[in-house]
C-alpha cells in the first residue's frame, strides 16, 4: 500500500501532467473525487503495484526523473523496470501500464487516522 502526503508543490504537478495522461477509463470510487484522486488531496493513498506487471514504482522528484523520463515530467513514480510513469496523484503517464494506480477503499476517521479497508459510509 502506498500512502504518501503530499506538498503544496507536487499537488500544483498535477496540471502538467495532464497532458500526458494514458488511462481516461478508470472510475475511482465515490468518494474520490478530482485530479488529485482522494478523499483528502494532502493525502495519496493507492496500491503501489505498477498495473503493468506488478512491479514496486519509486518515487522520483522532477529534477532526478527527468533524466529517465523526458524534459517534461513533473515528478511521481517511476516503474523501473519499464520506465513506466505514473503522476503524485498514480495517474499513468507514460510506459505499458494500461491503467492508473488504483485506489483501495478507505475512510478517515479522524484528520489523524485513516483506515484502509473500509469505504466511507455514504451520507
Amino acid at each position: 500500500m502506498l500512502v504518501m502526503r503530499r506538498t503544496e508543490g507536487m499537488l500544483g504537478q498535477l496540471a502538467a501532467a495532464e497532458p500526458h495522461l494514458i488511462d481516461h477509463e478508470t472510475v475511482d470510487p465515490p468518494y474520490v473525487q478530482g485530479p488529485h484522486r482522494s478523499a483528502n488531496p494532502e493525502y495519496l493513498i493507492a496500491e503501489g503495484v505498477c498495473t503493468h506487471l506488478g512491479c514496486v514504482p519509486q518515487l522520483t522528484d522532477a529534477e532526478d526523473g527527468r533524466v529517465a523520463m523526458g524534459g517534461w515530467w513533473p515528478g511521481g513514480f517511476i516503474c523501473p523496470c519499464h520506465r513506466s510513469g505514473f503522476d503524485y496523484a498514480g495517474r499513468v503517464v507514460m510506459g505499458p501500464p494500461p491503467t492508473n494506480l488504483a485506489i483501495p477503499p478507505h475512510r478517515y476517521v479522524s484528520a489523524t487516522k485513516v483506515v484502509i479497508g473500509e469505504t466511507p459510509p455514504v451520507t
